[in-house]
């Protein structure tokens, strides 16, 4: 965390995304989201993230989803983030990948001691079901071919930069 130290089993996930953006170069502003991907939930401009002060941070749905978006943006690695849209346009697409997404909204998860549930929740499994292996397992599938396909030297770098 570049020197800094948060003790994370005391904040409330808003704050700890809000601080790991912050700490990563990008600017968290809370405004109404009226276009984009996400109406009512999130958007990406101009590297910027947008959330919308009416987010639910206790609905797994929400979440899943603000951490998906995020996800984009942190996969684009720096030098090209200031361009990226509401609409995942403006960088080169091998920067925006589905996979990549999913894989940096779990590490953020992990890094962020964030529960399971709010990056699976885009995946309809609740880890705590009897199918969160299988959810894994898939999810482990899908980010390991993401990132053997083609250029995998720059999602290797985004993910590594995040």
């Amino acid at each position: 965390m570049r020197g800094w130290h948060f003790n994370f089993s005391t904040m409330t996930i808003k704050q700890k995304l809000v601080n790991y953006c912050t700490q990563n170069g990008i600017e968290v502003r809370f405004a109404p989201v009226k276009d984009g991907f996400m109406l009512g939930l999130c958007k990406i401009d101009k590297g910027n993230f947008i959330i919308d002060p009416t987010v639910n941070w206790s609905s797994e749905t929400d979440v899943s989803l603000i951490l998906h978006e995020l996800g984009h943006l942190l996969s684009v690695p720096r030098e090209h983030r200031a361009k990226l849209t509401a609409h995942l346009r403006g960088v080169e697409q091998k920067y925006v990948c589905e996979y990549a997404a999913r894989l940096v909204s779990y590490n953020l998860c992990m890094k962020l001691d964030i529960p399971l549930k709010y990056c699976l929740g885009i995946f309809g499994s609740d880890p705590d079901t009897p199918d969160r292996n299988h959810t894994i397992e898939m999810f482990y599938y899908h980010a390991l071919k993401w990132y053997e396909d083609d250029r995998w030297q720059y999602k290797k770098e985004a993910i590594m930069d995040c």
